[in-house]
């Protein structure tokens, strides 16, 4: 299940053998036409029934704060990234 853009020729071919592919995109997907085996769009994210705007932030003082995503891709804004924990200095990332 590849949900990264697969930069290389080896990740690609990482996908000899397999039964099914499933990806995040469907321009990844392209990337493995040449495999004979059926490909799946999944949709890459948080459904909105996961998100609750009703948080209690008087539980886990102070708040902890955590970031689920790919740390080595080279679109994040760092600066951003930096900004925010550097402005919240009573939450723990």
């Amino acid at each position: 299940m590849p949900v990264d853009e697969p930069f290389h020729d080896y990740s690609i071919k990482a996908a000899k053998g397999a039964d099914i592919i499933f990806s995040v995109t469907n321009e990844i997907l392209d990337k493995y036409k040449m495999f004979k085996v059926p490909k799946y769009f999944v949709n890459h994210g948080v459904s909105e029934h996961f998100i609750n705007d009703n948080i209690d932030t008087t539980i886990n003082t102070p708040m902890r704060i955590g970031y689920s995503g790919g740390l080595l891709r080279h679109e994040i804004d760092w600066e951003t990234f930096f900004t925010i924990i550097k402005s919240n200095p009573d939450k723990t990332f």
